[in-house]
């Protein structure tokens, strides 16, 4: 039996915890559903080509709650427990997988998205509609130790998915003391989850990762905030060899930060930048027209590209595989560094008496010192203008805790 899946997706979570419940092996086939020619693959049986979907013996089933009453219906073995025959009893089964489909779910992922998708406060609305469904799940799990009979359904397992989604927010549940108990008492019957919830925190962490911990994409993402763009964040892991094949259609290079405007595709930080701003930017302070400030901004885009960040990342290979840099590299980041410090000396910022994207893109390879615990006591015009730069960029301090959280999450992955 095949499960097309994505561990991140709560859906697909259901399912997978479901099958570990009653002993169930997958076939499984990891896809990102985000993927055009995944959406074709998915298209050939599955017209909504969305995940999980899964396929037995020709038979193909779509949407997580019937994938798990299908699973338990086959395999349960004689024991209805998880998806009681009783009539009066999985009416009440029924009655939560509809309430976490429209409701529970929904105001969870939105909630989420808003938050991590396009780097927002959610709106009052969304707020009531998440703490309405927590408070009826509140409810729901004070009237008996599991949300819909005295044991664990199929009920709980999908709901657990919905509600353990909002941990990837910290998303405080102090004032739902039901739902916490409730929580460890679900996954306290499921086989394996702790090993279970490690995976999902290691993938889940893969998007942030990708697209923060590289310098080059928090360029361009930091960019788009200052020219007040919302970009379509689309999560991209260049060493799985299907996406990666994916992006090559793109960028030959298949790497990231990779651009589509309008089917206009521009790859390398600083070329995305340049393009940002003089498309979308209501004027060209960023980056400059005048012909001898360009020049110099140029001349700061690369040098980073060519020196500073260069000297950064090698040395941040060599720490991440937990190898020493020679004295001979730390000798290089210290002369680039001081040349960094000296074009400091002469004006505010980097190119210009104003911020251009030569300073955002430096931003973002001097920030990645932070990898290697780097001293920039030495250095105290260089400091002056981290504080010059962050302090014009929107929303740059919670910006900031992502990078570190995910920074923290990859290096512990590494240990």
């Amino acid at each position: 039996m095949e499960l097309y899946y994505n561990i991140v997706s709560p859906p697909c979570q259901s399912v997978l915890l479901v099958g570990k419940k009653l002993g169930i092996t997958f076939d499984l086939k990891e896809v990102n559903p985000h993927l055009p020619e995944v959406h074709e693959q998915l298209r050939k049986f599955n017209p909504q080509h969305t995940i999980p979907t899964f396929i037995e013996d020709g038979h193909v089933i779509w949407e997580s709650y019937a994938i798990a009453i299908y699973l338990v219906e086959k395999y349960g073995n004689g024991d209805d427990s998880l998806y009681p025959r009783d009539p009066k009893v999985r009416s009440v089964v029924n009655q939560r997988l509809f309430f976490d489909n429209g409701l529970m779910f929904k105001s969870a992922i939105e909630y989420v998205e808003c938050i991590l998708k396009k780097k927002l406060e959610p709106t009052e609305e969304m707020q009531q509609r998440l703490k309405k469904a927590l408070g009826l799940l509140e409810s729901f799990v004070k009237e008996r130790a599991f949300v819909a009979s005295d044991h664990l359904t199929i009920a709980d397992i999908c709901l657990l998915s919905s509600v353990t989604l909002l941990a990837g927010i910290k998303y405080d549940l102090a004032t739902f003391p039901g739902i916490t108990a409730w929580v460890a008492r679900v996954t306290g019957e499921l086989p394996d989850y702790g090993e279970f919830h490690k995976e999902l925190y290691e993938k889940s962490m893969e998007y942030i990762k990708t697209l923060l911990i590289s310098p080059p994409c928090q360029s361009a993402i930091l960019v788009a905030k200052k020219l007040g763009i919302t970009l379509n964040l689309k999560k991209t892991n260049v060493h799985d060899p299907v996406e990666r094949d994916a992006l090559t259609k793109l960028n030959p290079q298949h790497t990231i930060p990779t651009l589509v405007d309008n089917g206009h595709v521009v790859w390398e930080s600083y070329a995305i930048v340049t393009y940002l701003v003089e498309v979308y930017g209501k004027d060209d302070t960023l980056y400059p027209k005048n012909p001898k400030v360009r020049s110099v901004v140029n001349q700061r885009l690369f040098f980073d590209i060519g020196t500073l960040y260069k000297q950064i990342i090698d040395i941040i290979h060599l720490v991440v595989k937990k190898e020493q840099p020679t004295d001979e590299q730390m000798e290089k980041l210290k002369k680039a560094m001081d040349l960094l410090e000296h074009f400091l000396t002469e004006r505010s910022y980097a190119a210009a008496d104003h911020l251009t994207v030569a300073d955002i893109c430096l931003l973002g390879s001097v920030t990645a010192l932070n990898w290697l615990k780097y001293d920039l006591e030495p250095f105290p015009h260089i400091k002056g203008w981290v504080a010059r730069v962050t302090g014009e960029i929107p929303d740059y301090a919670e910006f900031r805790k992502d990078v570190e959280e995910a920074t923290k999450a990859y290096v512990a992955s590494k240990k």
